[in-house]
């Protein structure tokens, strides 16, 4: 069975927004403020690299990150509600979800949303019903850097296992500190740009 996961590359990514405007376009969620509300599967994350006065800004699609030891699952008091499929896919079952947002809280990422006139909680799921026709995640298509990496960790010829699990190329890790890492086991890895000058910024 396939264990899905993604490594975004921002040395590639040019923050041109393609990856949201057509996560949105794919899921049909509104563009802008819809009702006060403005809605993101992949959020939009600005990071700052360098020291005044040689500061460049950079972007950072932000996605739900698949945990295999997922809290958002764990905390959901409605079974079946949140689930992880066989492929490590985290789903939300919008006819079980009640919009308690406890997953929400619950999620260290905050890869979540709540869907205000829908009145259930929305996030990434990497395109699911594409996976089940056999493609790729609309965002992933969709880079014009070809920055996202998508595919199976399980299988060790494809490009992501490649970069990520293998020791000897270079892969990426993932966001927030390692306890965050070492606690959920995050399925979506970052190859950030001089990371160690770099400083996240909401």
């Amino acid at each position: 069975m396939a264990r899905f996961g993604m490594l975004i590359d921002l040395t590639l990514c040019m923050g041109c927004g393609a990856c949201m405007v057509a996560c949105k376009t794919e899921h049909q969620i509104p563009t802008g403020k819809h009702n006060g509300h403005e809605y993101y599967r992949i959020g939009p994350l600005k990071y700052e690299m360098g020291k005044y006065p040689a500061v460049k800004r950079g972007y950072l699609p932000m996605f739900c990150m698949q945990c295999e030891k997922a809290p958002c699952i764990d905390i959901c008091p409605i079974k079946g509600a949140l689930y992880r499929r066989d492929d490590g896919v985290i789903i939300i079952d919008k006819d079980k979800c009640d919009g308690c947002k406890l997953c929400i809280q619950a999620c260290p990422y905050k890869a979540l949303y709540f869907n205000e006139e829908k009145l259930v909680v929305d996030k990434c799921d990497f395109c699911a019903e594409r996976l089940e026709q056999g493609l790729e995640p609309a965002c992933v298509t969709a880079c014009l850097g070809k920055a996202i990496i998508f595919g199976d960790f399980d299988d060790s010829s494809s490009k992501v296992s490649r970069r990520v699990v293998k020791k000897n190329v270079k892969g990426g890790s993932p966001l927030l500190p390692s306890y965050f890492n070492k606690a959920f086991k995050p399925s979506v890895y970052y190859i950030e740009p001089k990371k160690s000058d770099s400083e996240m910024q909401g």
